[in-house]
């Protein structure tokens, strides 16, 4: 005699885990919603500091006991020597900017978004149980995923604000440098009976 076969009800693992599985995949879509992807930044390198302020005058020299021409020229050569070698500085050189970091595409990248997805998939399985270790998973990877982004932002924006930072004690020193060398300039000259102007 053979019996009807009737169907074997579905393991109740199977109907839990459909739910479960359906919620955990809503609340990653709705957390991606809130992850802001890194800027990408275009390096940039501080401006010269001829375009942060005003140009400064250039100094006129006018002779007080009638020098030729060629006094006049003599006497302005040796008193830019000589306030170069006071000063350490010539401004007659342009000066050679080093090529920007490439830190602004470092910061980029994302790598603290995949690392953290990563870490928090691991965690996530080794700390839940043997069931639930797929969804565990993708709920730490999420969470981990949200985290790397938010410390790659923080980086990025430390980062920005130490290199705002730089290029204003650099332009600070530029400027310093340019007034000291109009300073030992015009005593120079003035010693040798210019006046300034």
């Amino acid at each position: 005699m053979h019996k009807p076969s009737t169907p074997l009800p579905l393991a109740p693992t199977t109907r839990s885990r459909a739910p479960t599985l359906a919620l955990l995949v809503a609340a990653a879509m709705t957390l991606s919603a809130c992850v802001v992807a890194p800027q990408r930044r275009a390096m940039r390198q501080a401006p010269p500091p001829a375009a942060a302020e005003a140009p400064r005058p250039a100094l006129y020299f006018y002779p007080s006991r009638g020098q030729s021409a060629d006094q006049q020229h003599r006497d302005r050569y040796e008193c830019y020597q000589w306030a170069r070698q006071q000063t350490g500085f010539d401004p007659g050189m342009t000066p050679v900017s080093r090529p920007a970091t490439p830190r602004g595409a470092e910061r980029s990248s994302g790598a603290g978004a995949a690392l953290g997805a990563v870490t928090g998939a691991a965690v996530g399985a080794i700390v839940s149980s043997p069931r639930h270790s797929g969804e565990a998973m993708v709920l730490g990877a999420v969470l981990g995923g949200l985290m790397g982004a938010a410390g790659d932002q923080q980086r990025a924006q430390a980062a920005d604000r130490a290199d705002a930072a730089r290029s204003q004690r650099a332009q600070g020193r530029s400027q310093g440098a340019i007034d000291d060398f109009q300073r030992a300039m015009s005593a120079c000259m003035t010693a040798r009976h210019y006046s300034v102007g």
